[in-house]
Protein backbone atom coordinates (compact mmCIF):
# COMPACT_ATOMS: atom_id res chain seq x y z
CA UNK A 1 0.00 0.00 0.00
CA UNK A 2 1.32 3.55 -0.88
CA UNK A 3 2.18 5.97 1.65
CA UNK A 4 -1.02 8.38 2.33
CA UNK A 5 -0.72 11.95 -0.38
CA UNK A 6 -2.78 14.86 -0.78
CA UNK A 7 -2.50 17.98 -3.50
CA UNK A 8 -3.74 21.00 -3.54
CA UNK A 9 -4.51 23.64 -6.02
CA UNK A 10 -4.62 26.98 -4.25
CA UNK A 11 -1.49 29.12 -4.66
CA UNK A 12 -1.47 29.65 -0.87
CA UNK A 13 1.80 27.61 0.88
CA UNK A 14 0.79 24.28 2.14
CA UNK A 15 1.45 23.60 5.54
CA UNK A 16 2.26 19.77 6.62
CA UNK A 17 3.09 18.05 9.78
CA UNK A 18 5.43 14.93 9.28
CA UNK A 19 5.61 12.03 11.84
CA UNK A 20 8.64 9.15 11.38
CA UNK A 21 9.57 6.87 13.95
CA UNK A 22 12.74 4.99 14.29
CA UNK A 23 15.88 5.61 12.38
CA UNK A 24 17.71 9.06 12.49
CA UNK A 25 15.33 10.93 10.57
CA UNK A 26 17.27 14.26 11.70
CA UNK A 27 20.57 12.95 10.88
CA UNK A 28 19.94 12.38 7.15
CA UNK A 29 17.70 15.43 5.96
CA UNK A 30 21.12 17.10 7.54
CA UNK A 31 23.71 15.00 5.53
CA UNK A 32 21.45 15.51 2.53
CA UNK A 33 19.88 18.87 3.13
CA UNK A 34 21.91 22.01 2.46
CA UNK A 35 20.85 25.85 2.89
CA UNK A 36 18.53 27.36 0.38
CA UNK A 37 20.71 29.46 -2.19
CA UNK A 38 17.54 31.52 -3.95
CA UNK A 39 14.16 32.15 -2.94
CA UNK A 40 11.69 29.75 -4.16
CA UNK A 41 11.70 26.15 -5.26
CA UNK A 42 14.66 24.51 -7.44
CA UNK A 43 13.78 23.33 -10.69
CA UNK A 44 13.02 19.66 -10.63
CA UNK A 45 16.58 17.30 -11.95
CA UNK A 46 16.14 14.15 -13.05
CA UNK A 47 18.34 12.30 -10.32
CA UNK A 48 21.52 10.98 -11.79
CA UNK A 49 22.84 7.40 -10.66
CA UNK A 50 25.43 8.51 -8.10
CA UNK A 51 22.60 11.13 -6.64
CA UNK A 52 20.54 7.36 -6.14
CA UNK A 53 23.65 6.27 -4.64
CA UNK A 54 24.34 8.92 -2.10
CA UNK A 55 20.94 8.95 -1.20
CA UNK A 56 21.01 5.06 -0.67
CA UNK A 57 24.35 4.96 1.40
CA UNK A 58 23.16 7.84 3.40
CA UNK A 59 19.55 6.02 4.46
CA UNK A 60 21.61 3.10 5.49
CA UNK A 61 24.04 5.14 7.60
CA UNK A 62 20.88 6.09 9.54
CA UNK A 63 19.23 3.59 9.30
CA UNK A 64 16.83 4.14 6.88
CA UNK A 65 15.18 1.50 4.46
CA UNK A 66 14.23 3.28 1.33
CA UNK A 67 11.29 1.57 -0.50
Amino acid sequence: MPPPASSSNRRQAARCLAMTRGGDVEGFVCEMGGPATTSGLPAPVKPTRSMQAALGQAAAAHRIALA
